[in-house]
């Protein structure tokens, strides 16, 4: 959408940043007519844009001027979130910068809110159940055991930031891949930098059924929410 792809360019939401010399008119349109014709061939489809710039009329239509598309992701929300959990203290939360970031958008254009996505759960980043549980996700995690201050604090947490993003985030919300129910470690496909091991290419869906372990009840809340 920009002639300068965003290379070494920080947005601060100001207009002249999206309109002016700097705006791709050419890949602009053609975004105005992919999603033309997508709703014309299949008029129930969604389309769900992904840009960290924040342009204007991305998701209105493209009577009133937009690009068209239906849903924008609401990108910046897990990064917020893991600098709340990570660098901040609980009780040095400001749950007025936490209500204004997660209801910050733009008017009339619909966002698909989510605490957390391929960016935390891929390997190199932690999921916000690896920050919030630590090494006791390994071990902490049983039903039949006494929980600890950390558990107890990270399955408090799991569901409150859940339940916040949910109902304050957006007009939809996303969950990704077991992560709604708190599941450890990372996605790692096989690659050269771990010997091409698909040990870590999958997901233990299993966890969620265990009845011996607490992943479920965090599932449960997270489909309750729904």
């Amino acid at each position: 959408m920009y002639t300068h792809h965003g290379i070494k360019v920080r947005f601060s939401g100001g207009y002249h940043e999206y309109f002016g010399l700097q705006s791709d008119v050419d890949g602009i349109v053609y975004l105005m007519l992919a999603n033309t014709l997508i709703h014309r061939i299949r008029p129930g489809a969604v389309t769900i844009a992904e840009d960290v710039s924040g342009m204007p009329t991305l998701c209105r239509t493209i009577r009133d001027g937009g690009i068209g598309f239906d849903y924008r992701l609401g990108m910046f929300l897990p990064d917020m979130w893991i600098k709340q959990v990570v660098r901040i203290e609980d009780e040095k939360w400001n749950m007025g910068l936490i209500v204004h970031a997660l209801t910050n958008r733009r008017w009339k254009e619909k966002v698909i809110a989510y605490v957390e996505s391929h960016d935390q759960a891929i390997v190199g980043d932690k999921t916000q159940s690896m920050h919030l549980f630590g090494e006791e996700i390994y071990y902490g995690l049983y039903r039949d055991k006494e929980m600890s201050v950390k558990v107890n604090r990270g399955m408090a947490l799991h569901k409150m930031i859940r339940m916040l993003t949910m109902n304050l985030g957006g007009e939809a919300y996303l969950n990704f891949m077991g992560n709604e129910f708190g599941h450890p470690e990372w996605i790692d496909f096989p690659r050269a930098g771990n010997n091409h091991s698909f040990h870590y290419c999958r997901r233990q869906w299993s966890l969620k059924y265990d009845e011996n372990l607490r992943y479920g009840q965090l599932g449960n809340f997270d489909q309750t929410l729904q």
